[in-house]
């Protein structure tokens, strides 16, 4: 992949940060007893309401959205697709995905790391594919990805972004798994672990929803011109 291509790649992963934050509805309610310093002690039934005030709330925190996902993954779940409810439950699980995996904190270097104007040395664009090392996917959250998939259509409260962020972070998780390095030097054994992870095939599943998301709102943006090159660095299982 030539280095202005995938510079652009990296780029388009830290615009998506930007345009995938979002506000969120702050309820008032007393979470004290769910939080303890040393670990999250939410409940399963955790009501949406409670779980959206403290992602809210989280500042980033991957490991309190971690522990938010079976919440909303049960309340997405016990929804009717289509419904306020799901929708409402479903989005707050795609952003408590997003910041569980870590994504945000990596694209956040990127930023740094990564020049505008394009005068990018191979040793910036090594730390810049370096700082997505610590993306991770759970099963858990995998489950989660899968229900929304299953049930997003371009219309739906999933908007682009979130779509593009997911992609990446799916992308990310299955090329930290297959121990791939560099995206342009993947080799054949890196690329039939790639192929046989699922989140790797769901990430093109999300790829393609954002496309078709951008369509439908008319939305198009720099990010899905740029996600392409991104995605091009991954081959399609």
């Amino acid at each position: 992949m030539p280095r202005k291509r995938y510079a652009a790649a990296l780029i388009a992963l830290a615009l998506l940060s930007l345009a995938s934050s979002s506000c969120q509805r702050i309820f008032t309610t007393s979470l004290a007893p769910f939080l303890a310093r040393d670990g999250y002690t939410i409940p399963s039934d955790l009501s949406v309401a409670d779980a959206a005030y403290l992602l809210s709330q989280s500042q980033g925190d991957p490991d309190l959205a971690a522990a938010l996902v079976t919440p909303l993954y049960n309340a997405a779940s016990a929804a009717t697709p289509g419904t306020a409810a799901y929708d409402e439950a479903a989005t707050l699980l795609a952003q408590a995905v997003i910041q569980a995996s870590d994504i945000n904190n990596g694209i956040g270097i990127v930023l740094n790391t990564i020049p505008l104007d394009g005068s990018t040395t191979q040793a910036e664009l090594d730390a810049a594919f370096g700082a997505f090392s610590g993306v991770d996917i759970s099963s858990e959250e995998l489950t989660s990805l899968e229900l929304i998939m299953t049930n997003s259509s371009p219309s739906g409260s999933l908007s682009a972004a979130e779509a593009y962020t997911i992609a990446a972070a799916l992308i990310a998780s299955a090329a930290n798994d297959a121990g791939v390095s560099d995206p342009t030097a993947i080799t054949g054994p890196q690329q039939a672990l790639l192929d046989a992870d699922p989140a790797y095939s769901l990430a093109f599943d999300f790829l393609t929803l954002a496309g078709a998301i951008e369509t439908a709102t008319s939305s198009e943006t720099m990010l899905g011109q740029l996600i392409g090159q991104f995605s091009d660095s991954f081959p399609a299982p």
